[in-house]
């Protein structure tokens, strides 16, 4: 029996349905390195993802900064960015981590002609997703010389609230951002279940402007009006020293858990310090510490790490809180009081920097490494005078020591440590200093680099012994009353100073920038200089010690 012949089509209407749908989704497809924002309340910012060989992947936080954050606003069509944020702040980051170190110089129209690792090529882990929050296109804010007004919505009424915030020389002094003051007398916890309540009030407070910017743009404050007790325990974990943050507000609330979506070791500090346990080891984004499902009752919580309690801080919601990724993040922390605490000393700085003419032939590996300026890969490595072309490095000795009650250890494995051709050894640390040149405005004048080392015990002071050793593979740290020597001429010990007038700058260093691991203090991680620069010398003079939140540094 033979079918008729219209049987065998199917109806047109379908078929124009089947091609619709086909192309759709070869059309649709995402271009290799286009990025997109993930877990923001908003569509102006989250997590960054990048898309490459038929996936979308997360950029790693090491390094990120604000030039990078521009890259990717400006990449999806927003003026510039407000800020970039670092572990995680909009939800835990997926597996595949794309793109590691970043390096932008401000620039750059595509994420992808900025300097990298390469792709996949990346020791991150979940807990350490980039993000940026992009100039919103419209907003309520008014500006004048000396205050800002910024119009939020409030979770006590309809109506919105206006908080000012008023300046006070290169800080700015939140008065009524702030609920409460400093506890005078904090009862300290004795188990796992302990709890400290402190009756609080509003009070000024001075904060950084990166902290302040983040307050600005991304309505992360402190509720206003929670004339409540607050305490907080740690639940689930081994001892009294660990275990998940939760807290209660009022006598008559339950107990929740904190959202651990941008949860890092500064947040972390503050809560044991609160709770008298010392200083944090580690801070904790996800469920490892066991114990019933709780609601999330605080979110976006932001921290300086100076802070003595929790509600100083600021944060994003209170009560009923929202939390990309619900159940897989949520804050914990580990304290410790036996940690290490790493400072620059600063007569090396002083009596070893000098300028030296350097051709680029000697420089190859030093580009490689991402040690220069960016005029330096503008230049045309075929051309006849390519060879001979100088370089002006402002170069310097950078001792670190150790003065803490523990090693200093990277956080990497040692599997994952990488080999740097220039150092001829392995690297435990990407990003382990920051080298900056400011004006007396506070902006980069110098593009400085993100500085990788290999940690190593080069002098002790007594009684103390050597015992770290980069040679041969061997096992990197800094131990107690031992110092890491840097010295001036090793390659990419340096700022590229070819592109900067002669003049009077502020020379910054900053180690450990990312507060990858932990210390027990950081506001000592910091040196500013005065540098005088002309065209034949340069020296540093009123070195100081500065907290890691000084001043502002804006993007160049």
């Amino acid at each position: 029996m033979r079918l008729k012949s219209s049987s065998w089509f199917p109806d047109p209407s379908l078929l124009i349905f089947l091609v619709k749908f086909c192309f759709h989704g070869v059309l649709s497809r995402p271009e290799d390195g286009e990025v997109r924002l993930i877990g923001g309340s908003t569509e102006y910012e989250g997590n960054v993802q990048i898309y490459h060989d038929h996936k979308w992947g997360s950029v790693c936080d090491d390094g990120w900064d604000i030039r990078d954050a521009t890259v990717v606003c400006r990449q999806l069509g927003y003026t510039r960015s407000d800020f970039g944020t670092t572990n995680s702040r909009f939800g835990l980051g997926g597996r595949q981590i794309w793109l590691s170190n970043v390096q932008c110089w401000g620039y750059e129209r595509n994420l992808t002609t900025c300097r990298s690792d390469g792709w996949g090529n990346s020791d991150c882990d979940t807990n350490e997703a980039a993000g940026v929050i992009c100039k919103r296109p419209t907003n309520g804010r008014t500006s004048s010389v000396n205050t800002r007004t910024l119009t939020v919505p409030s979770q006590d009424s309809p109506n919105n609230r206006r908080i000012r915030f008023d300046r006070a020389y290169n800080n700015r002094t939140v008065s009524s951002i702030l609920l409460h003051d400093r506890p005078r007398n904090a009862t300290t916890g004795a188990s796992t279940t302990s709890t400290t309540t402190t009756t609080v009030r509003p009070t000024p407070m001075l904060i950084n402007d990166d902290i302040a910017n983040f307050v600005l743009h991304n309505e992360a404050y402190l509720e206003n009006d929670k004339r409540r007790h607050m305490q907080i325990r740690l639940a689930g974990g081994r001892d009294q020293k660990e275990g998940r943050v939760e807290v209660k507000f009022g006598s008559h609330d339950e107990w929740g858990v904190i959202c651990g979506n941008g949860w890092s070791l500064k947040e972390s500090d503050v809560i044991c310090r609160q709770l008298g346990l010392g200083q944090a080891s580690r801070a904790i984004q996800n469920v490892i510490f066991p114990g019933p499902t709780r609601a999330i009752s605080l979110s976006g919580v932001t921290c300086t790490g100076q802070e003595s309690h929790l509600m100083e801080c600021f944060h994003k919601q209170v009560g009923v809180a929202e939390c990309h990724g619900q159940r897989e993040s949520i804050a914990g922390v580990m304290c410790n009081t036996q940690l290490p605490d790493l400072v620059v000393d600063m007569e090396f700085l002083v009596s070893s920097v000098y300028l030296q003419e350097q051709p680029m032939f000697y420089l190859t590996c030093a580009m490689e490494e991402n040690c220069l300026s960016s005029t330096a890969y503008q230049l045309d490595p075929k051309a006849f005078s390519f060879p001979w072309t100088t370089r002006r490095l402002l170069r310097f000795t950078l001792a670190t020591k150790n003065i803490g009650k523990a090693d200093f250890l990277s956080f990497i494995p040692k599997h994952m440590w990488q080999w740097h051709a220039c150092h001829k050894h392995y690297h435990s640390m990407e990003v382990f200093a920051h080298f900056d040149i400011l004006d007396d405005r506070g902006t980069k004048v110098a593009e400085g680099h993100k500085a990788s080392f290999c940690l190593e015990d080069n002098a002790c002071d007594e009684p103390w012994q050597k015992k770290y050793n980069c040679a041969n593979f061997g096992d990197q740290g800094i131990s107690v009353g031992c110092f890491d020597i840097y010295k001036h001429d090793v390659d990419c010990q340096w700022i590229d100073l070819t592109d900067v007038k002669p003049g009077t700058y502020t020379f910054k260093v900053t180690v450990n920038p990312d507060t990858k691991v932990a210390e027990m203090r950081y506001d000592n991680n910091v040196v500013l200089c005065k540098l005088h620069y002309s065209t034949t010398t340069a020296y540093f003079d009123e070195c100081k010690l500065a907290g890691r939140d000084t001043g502002i540094v804006r993007a160049g």
